[in-house]
């Protein structure tokens, strides 16, 4: 199948396979910018389509898939514009007690309608009718063209060539439809002749759209460090001047910033993602096997061969498919060798390529529309009083710095501890929005010390926080272990700022721990944010005390308090007044509170 689409070079190619029976087929799996059928849920009787293009934005539509519905929303580019269209697959049980339409098909293209979106769908339909090339018309495809020709839905069958071929009959019983605006965009439609595994034949159709665009991107491991330190080191050549104002500090970060950003660009060579042909397990057995079991099908169907042993042939060949999948698996398994490798490999395994945040149910009860409105309902909740657009705050005012602000910023920020600040972190960690992950500043930390050192004694001596500094790119992540992923507190967000915000962070934890702390430390119950305690040695401790209570006959009342959105909902000035009570100094709480104010 894989080999099929990679012939396409231009346009989305399409597979219709009209109801694949397995016993566990989950429906539509969106990997790689391709769009697969998953084996592994519960959805056994869903027709397939298989999208063929690379680069696709494609979403499930989960509040219209189920047993026998399956439905995606995909971005297309068409004439050099977006367009959003729906891409369906519907089984209609040839057993059901109702005529067609189903139900399910009848919401869905009630949504597109709605919506105003393009609608494709591939449908099993198991409905006989002479319009879609049958050879007789029966009750059910009747009753199905009777709803049809309510809709703006056209059928874009053609010919009589089976979609069905068993030993004993032959019959046309798999449509696709399509509305009217994206009609004249599908071209190509036919029954292929590849093997489909299936008594149900592959049905193939292009729909044009302009050729995706390849994003560039950098392998950071691939850089060349001798070579990024030299155009470093000439970037950043020249004496340094005064850092007084804020302005001092935009500006020396702002050439920071590009003296990095333009030493990596030079010395990582810049590539694009390219699909790649065929799959690692394929082999020349298995297209010997293609040939062999295609070539007996067509002899079957001209009753030149038994369907007994074409079948026969056709399992085969599915055992042989199977078994090389297995081998390839095992054969990258055992090739994993050494921690980092194995983390990964561990971390894509439990990965559950299920969850996804455009299933979001809104506050009103309606699953979330698009991805935008999705980002924004969770924006709003872990977020709470978020804005859209920078704002400028009345905490924005510069402070002048004293005599005292300068020593204690020369206490803060030492050439030992910024070497130690940025060393900790891993080196390929990913970057904020300014896109400085920590290896461009550890690779050429000997000529950045003299550049960092005083503009982040400048940021704290002045309460300031670089402009360029003050955004961040926010992941959310599904919790693990939820049952119902729709829900928005499933969901919980990262926040990837830049790293040179990180380091000062890091900076003035170390002073508070190795200073205020030690004069006045946290309370010994307390697990968090102390060295050598965590969630198990609260745990561990919870554990001593049941147990000592058990073994004295005891009772033990346990009182279990989860305060919802602490940190969320924290407000700024009990932060800051519980700082002074630990008698931090106000160099450092004016910096946080301008940090946490903008």
């Amino acid at each position: 199948m894989n080999n099929l689409l990679s012939r396409k070079p231009v346009g989305m190619a399409l597979i219709q396979e009209p109801w694949i029976y397995k016993k566990h087929i989950r429906g539509l799996n969106i990997r790689n910018g391709r769009i697969y059928y998953d084996t592994n849920c519960d959805i056994p009787r869903a027709c397939i389509l298989v999208l063929g293009a690379t680069c696709i934005q494609a979403r499930l539509l989960k509040q219209y898939t189920s047993r026998d519905v399956v439905a995606v929303q995909v971005t297309l580019r068409i004439g050099g514009d977006e367009r959003t269209a729906i891409f369906g697959s519907v089984y209609l049980p040839y057993d059901a007690e109702d005529l067609p339409p189903s139900r399910e098909l009848v919401s869905l293209v009630e949504f597109s309608k709605h919506q105003k979106l393009p609608l494709i769908i591939g449908c099993d339909a198991n409905a006989h009718h002479t319009c879609w090339g049958s050879s007789n018309i029966n009750e059910r495809g009747r009753a199905l063209l009777e709803y049809l020709v309510t809709t703006d839905l056209d059928i874009l069958n053609k010919g009589t060539q089976p979609t069905f071929v068993v030993s004993n009959r032959q019959e046309v019983i798999d449509i696709t439809l399509a509305t009217s605006n994206i009609v004249s965009n599908v071209r190509a439609w036919r029954v292929s002749d590849e093997e489909s595994l299936s008594d149900h034949r592959h049905i193939m159709f292009e729909v044009e759209s302009d050729r995706p665009v390849l994003l560039p991107w950098r392998n950071p491991r691939a850089t060349h460090w001798d070579a990024y330190y030299a155009d470093l080191e000439q970037a950043l050549g020249g004496r340094l001047g005064r850092i007084d104002t804020a302005e001092d500090i935009e500006i020396e970060v702002t050439h920071l910033q590009s003296s990095m950003e333009t030493s990596f660009k030079n010395n990582c060579q810049e590539r694009t993602h390219r699909p790649k042909k065929g799959a690692s397990w394929w082999y020349p057995e298995l297209e010997r096997m293609r040939k062999h079991c295609r070539s007996n099908i067509r002899k079957a169907r001209r009753h030149q061969l038994d369907w007994h042993t074409a079948r026969i042939d056709r399992r085969e060949y599915k055992k042989a498919i199977r078994r090389c999948k297995r081998e390839s698996w095992s054969r990258f398994c055992s090739s994993v060798e050494g921690p980092q490798p194995a983390a990964r490999l561990f971390k894509i395994l439990g990965k559950d390529r299920s969850v996804d945040i455009d299933n979001i149910i809104l506050s009103n009860g309606q699953y979330a529309s698009t991805t935008g409105e999705a980002l924004k309902y969770l924006l709003d909740t872990h977020f709470p009083g978020n804005t859209t657009q920078l704002v400028a705050s009345p905490r924005a005012m510069i402070h002048q710095a004293s005599q005292e602000d300068w020593e204690i910023a020369r206490e803060i920020v030492t050439e030992e501890r910024l070497k130690w600040a940025i060393s900790v972190f891993a080196p390929f960690k990913s970057p904020g929005l300014d896109g400085i992950f920590p290896a461009l500043l550890q690779k050429g930390l000997d000529i950045l010390l003299s550049r960092l050192i005083p503009l982040f004694r400048a940021c704290i001596a002045l309460g300031y926080v670089s402009y360029q500094w003050r955004t961040s790119r926010v992941v959310f992540l599904p919790k693990p272990g939820r049952l119902d992923y729709t829900q928005v507190k499933s969901f919980r967000p990262i926040s990837l700022t830049s790293f040179l915000l990180k380091t000062m962070e890091r900076l003035i934890d170390r002073y508070i721990r190795d200073g205020t702390l030690v004069r006045y430390p946290l309370n010994r119950h307390q697990h968090a944010y102390l060295a050598g305690k965590s969630t198990d040695t609260a745990l561990h401790n919870l554990v001593g005390r049941i147990e000592r209570a058990l073994n004295n006959k005891e009772y033990a009342l346990g009182i279990f308090l989860d305060i919802e959105g602490a940190f969320n909902n924290a407000s700024l000035g009990s932060l800051l007044n519980v700082m002074r009570a630990k008698g931090v100094v106000n160099t450092v709480i004016r910096w946080v509170d301008f940090m946490l104010s903008n």
